[in-house]
């Protein structure tokens, strides 16, 4: 299972300097592998290059949620009115910093009541702003609790590798729809998930006619909630890789 690759990044980072060893590491680790799954389809084609033969399976299951998978979803015009900021490693530090008035803009749009920010609070500080509430590390239940509650969550990530992202596992099963700062500032994929089905693009919205209504949010809530049972379930991918395993045992025992 190949959550990650290889680190990339500029010369003056650590991430430049490791990723030719890192590129090697995988590549031998797809060479003796007998199946591979991946959690992106982006990564596919690399994967594929350097298995052992073309009979080597390259399966894609993206990552479930680690914060709570409910059978069954608050509906819409039940949910609080605040957003949720999800998450750590600097990216929530990236929607406050470079995407603070557009953020505004979508409190303001929807009268939201709040912006809850979840997860480590070094990288979450807004003094200025009424609507942001830190909650700081909460257990997996609290954060399931907060999000079952959530109209909107907001993700600073890059869209080709969504598939990866616990972030966008977690708002999925949750049912929340999510507003995406893509880090690759693309438009392209973003499997599994669709724009304007699952997601909508932040440096859209705040554009002129750019706009987004409750009857499209309750939409989007109940299809990212049906693509995380159909696609994402922790149940779902574990069911993948029993399939594979089983494949796999199957082809070796004929030969």
């Amino acid at each position: 299972m190949f959550h990650e690759l290889y680190a990339t990044g500029m010369p003056w980072t650590g991430a430049f300097w490791v990723s030719p060893l890192q590129r090697l590491v995988a590549a031998k680790l797809a060479r003796i592998s007998t199946a591979i799954v991946t959690n992106r389809h982006s990564a596919v084609s690399w994967l594929q290059r350097y298995r052992a033969s073309a009979a080597t399976p390259v399966r894609v299951q993206p990552v479930f949620s680690n914060v709570g998978e409910p059978e069954e979803i608050v509906p819409y015009e039940q949910r609080g009115a605040h957003i949720a900021v999800f998450g750590g490693g600097g990216r929530k530090a990236t929607i406050y910093d470079k995407h603070r008035d557009r953020l505004r803009w979508i409190v303001n749009r929807k009268e939201f009541a709040q912006v809850v920010d979840i997860g480590p609070s070094d990288d979450s500080f807004l003094p200025n702003e009424t609507w942001s509430r830190p909650l700081g590390v909460m257990s997996a239940e609290e954060i399931s609790d907060w999000l079952a509650s959530a109209s909107l969550g907001v993700l600073s990530y890059p869209g080709r590798r969504l598939g990866k992202s616990g972030v966008a596992a977690a708002f999925a099963s949750h049912g929340v729809p999510f507003v995406l700062f893509d880090e690759d500032d693309t438009s392209g994929k973003t499997d599994p998930y669709v724009e304007e089905e699952h997601f909508l693009r932040g440096k859209v919205l705040g554009e002129a006619g750019a706009s987004y209504s409750d009857p499209q949010l309750e939409r989007m809530s109940r299809a990212i909630h049906r693509l995380y049972r159909d696609r994402l379930h922790s149940t779902r991918a574990a069911r993948s890789f029993l399939d594979l395993f089983d494949s796999v045992t199957q082809n070796s025992s004929i030969e």
